[in-house]
């Protein structure tokens, strides 16, 4: 039995319909491409362009708003959070421990410590 994998896009990049930030799960993996589980559908990308995790993590994950973003509550360049649990995104104001989703409502523990927001903060 193959253990459970967790996808998403490195950085900035994007990529089959993936939302920069957001985990999916990984169906295939080969030494070239990675099949995950988008809604309903598989998507299938290239191994170089995901980053991995072997449990799904639970904090939010905090992006840099694109340059080309429409209609989004932040400027590009801003921080916005993606939520761990249903994917949906949220401004981000101030430096908090924790966010409630506007739209699952959860609570989670915000990412700070990702790799691609260091010194920002």
């Amino acid at each position: 039995m193959i253990e459970q994998q967790w996808a998403r896009v490195k950085g900035a990049a994007t990529g089959g319909g993936l939302r920069r930030g957001a985990w999916y799960r990984v169906v295939r993996l080969s030494s070239r491409e990675v099949v995950v589980a988008v809604e309903a559908q598989q998507v299938r990308l290239p191994r170089s362009a995901l980053e991995f995790a072997s449990v799904r993590p639970h904090t939010w994950t905090l992006v840099p708003t694109p340059p080309t973003a429409r209609g989004m509550a932040v400027r590009a360049g801003e921080l916005y959070a993606v939520c761990p649990g249903c994917h949906a995104r949220a401004p981000l104001g101030g430096s908090p421990q924790s966010l409630r989703c506007p739209r699952c409502k959860d609570i989670y523990k915000v990412g700070w410590e990702e790799w691609f927001i260091r010194g920002r903060r």
